[in-house]
């Protein structure tokens, strides 16, 4: 073979792999080790889980150590001028160095991959062989990936130190840009896009998070990397042909990109910094587009501070006129930032997969603390709606001096055909004013409604009132009283946040806002009313007292749940969640909560228990438990 027309001299080849195999043999001794404890020790053991762990450290071992290895020569002036004295072609000696790091790394991930899977498959019979090849393809291109990007920026350095930098420049520097999307993102759009930002995102920032999900179930993201990979090894040519070996004992031997590498850095620091601002600060201000300017304004000027240390640290010539380039390039990434952020705001809000319900919360200046509504899907997506185009009336934060100025609004999202526990959740701080300007506007349809209760009420068992610091309960045949005393509930909505109101919950927590008058008022805290809010206080606190100390009543409550066994023993009983008041009159309450059985046969039940609490002459007293229906 011509070794000056080829891309690889096998000779070469063959005395680097020999004189740079001692990092794979540390690793695949130290492999094997763990691998055969783990066998020893079965699946239930912690080694199987320090086997996986032992794997992907030495994939990340092995991709960053060699090609800092190969390239050693690339740091010293003497082997440099050697290796360039051969008589073989630039691109022959780049690639068979390039090849020979590659083909090291790739057959000890390949063993160790092979018994990482091969010990799976072991403890997991349901292991599909297409997994199987996916896991090796993944190998083949997560490495490559990986690897030529650390083979690229060891081209661009002088030193160890230059290597060892810009190789956790170029791992860091995706992490940073995707945290900084997910933090500072919900201080651009009004929404908590920490809990949704779009997984397209992830995988396409993330060469490993999109080679898993290719493993696991085929999605192409890991091919988009595989291009960017091909351009990457190109560049690394172009690098390594046009290196300025004059440099060599410098961090940057190629200086060509030295402006490039600069913005890059200066990118993440300022990202980082402009985070922290946001944390350490309480900065009052919108989502419109003054308080956005104000922040494009903060984050350009970070930049530039950060920018001139830079060019001051690289004892730059030109400071002020590459301030020209970074701002411009710092103002596309905050643009996109934004962009990305408000794409995914907006399509949360009207994806039809989501079903979104709001509780609107703000203080009252009558006699209650707060104001509290119930919003439904149609009129929180509506609602919403109506706020991304008013987004001077959003605020990031409330502080105390903001209290009667603003209402909150927690929203809970759900998506279609999922557990209805799996939901995201955002707070909203909005001016009072625009909550008054919707409801007057395109949510006055709406507003009626969400008032216009009466024949609701007439179907109501029970209601809490609060007030005064008391959980006041009505039964039915209060409620029919009080539904006579109701005033016309003519509330509107330049009155919602200043009239006296009272806020009555059912137990589905279903909630009925009033306006009150005189009557209203003396009837909810009339004296029997109060003393029963007082004595089913005093009822919840030997309930939580009860459910507290596992010891007391429990042989009481274990007799009463062994009438439901008949061929197991009761082993331990022990409340599951908070009890609640399903029946009350002035001196008798029955709350119900749910509990957990465990058996000495080993199985677990569940079971509804009511306590019965009556009024005793030293205080409440358990008159009876049973379990419920």
């Amino acid at each position: 073979m011509n070794s000056r027309k080829s891309w690889v001299n096998i000779p070469l080849l063959k005395n680097i792999i020999k004189n740079n195999l001692f990092p794979a043999k540390v690793s695949l001794i130290i492999f094997v080790g763990v691998f055969i404890l783990s066998l020893i020790s079965g699946s239930n053991s912690g080694f199987s889980q320090i086997c996986i762990v032992v794997y992907g450290i030495s994939a990340v071992v092995l991709t960053t150590i060699y090609p800092c290895f190969i390239q050693s020569y690339q740091v010293n002036k003497t082997k440099s001028s050697m290796m360039c004295s051969l008589p073989l072609t630039t691109r022959c000696v780049w690639f068979t160095n390039y090849l020979a790091g590659y083909l090291i790394a790739l057959v000890t991930l390949l063993i160790e991959g092979l018994g990482l899977m091969m010990f799976l498959g072991l403890n997991n019979a349901g292991t599909e062989g297409n997994i199987f090849i996916r896991f090796i393809m993944a190998i083949f291109l997560l490495l490559f990936i990986y690897y030529t990007l650390t083979y690229l920026v060891c081209s661009l350095s002088g030193n160890r130190l230059g290597q060892v930098v810009f190789s956790l420049a170029a791992y860091a520097l995706p992490v940073i840009l995707l945290l900084g999307l997910i933090y500072i993102s919900p201080k651009l759009v009004p929404s908590n896009l920490d809990l949704g930002i779009n997984d397209t995102y992830l995988y396409l920032t993330f060469p490993l998070a999109a080679g898993m999900q290719f493993i696991y179930s085929a999605y192409p993201h890991i091919f988009f990397h595989l291009f960017l990979g091909i351009v990457t090894l190109i560049c690394s040519y172009y690098v390594y042909k046009n290196r300025e070996n004059e440099y060599i004992g410098e961090p940057l031997v190629f200086r060509r990109i030295i402006i490039v590498l600069k913005a890059i850095l200066i990118i993440a620091v300022t990202i980082c910094g402009f985070g922290v601002i946001l944390l350490v600060s309480k900065i009052n201000i919108t989502y419109g587009f003054k308080g956005q300017s104000l922040l494009f304004l903060i984050y350009i000027l970070i930049g530039m501070i950060v920018a001139i240390i830079v060019e001051i640290i690289f004892k730059g010539r030109h400071v002020y006129r590459n301030l020209l380039i970074y701002v411009p390039v710092l103002a596309i990434v905050f643009g996109a930032n934004f962009m990305i952020a408000n794409k995914q705001y907006l399509s949360g809000i009207n994806n039809s997969r989501y079903e979104v319900t709001a509780d609107l919360v703000a203080e009252l200046a009558g006699n209650q603390e707060y104001l509290s509504l119930s919003l439904n899907n149609e009129v929180t997506k509506e609602f919403l709606n109506y706020l991304s185009k008013h987004r001077d009336d959003l605020h990031f934060e409330k502080y105390d001096d903001e209290q009667q100025d603003l209402a909150m609004m927690y929203t809970y999202q759900y998506e279609h055909g999922l557990d209805d526990d799996y939901y995201s959740y955002s707070i909203y701080y909005i001016n009072k004013k625009a909550v008054i300007d919707f409801f007057n506007g395109p949510g006055n349809k709406y507003f009626d409604k969400l008032l216009n209760y009466t024949e609701g009420l007439k179907k109501e068992k029970s209601l809490i009132c609060y007030v005064n610091d008391y959980a006041v309960y009505l039964n039915k045949e209060e409620i029919q009283e009080l539904i006579k005393l109701l005033p016309n509930q003519e509330i509107k909505p330049k009155n919602i946040f200043s009239i006296k109101t009272y806020n009555l919950l059912n137990p589905d927590s279903v909630n009925y806002l009033i306006s009150s008058n005189e009557a209203i008022t003396n009837f909810i805290t009339s004296d029997e009313l109060i003393e029963r809010a007082v004595f089913i206080e005093n009822c919840r606190d030997v309930i939580d007292d009860i459910n507290s100390d596992s010891t007391k009543f429990e042989e009481q409550i274990k007799a009463v749940v062994s009438t439901q066994f008949s061929h197991e023993t009761i082993d331990m009983v022990y409340p599951n969640g908070d009890s609640t008041v399903i029946a009350f009159s002035n001196d008798e309450v029955i709350y119900q909560g749910t509990y957990e059985v465990v058996t000495k046969e080993g199985n677990n039940y569940t079971y509804p228990l009511e306590f019965t609490l009556k009024k005793g002459d030293d205080g409440v007293i358990v008159n009876d438990i049973k379990v419920g229906g």
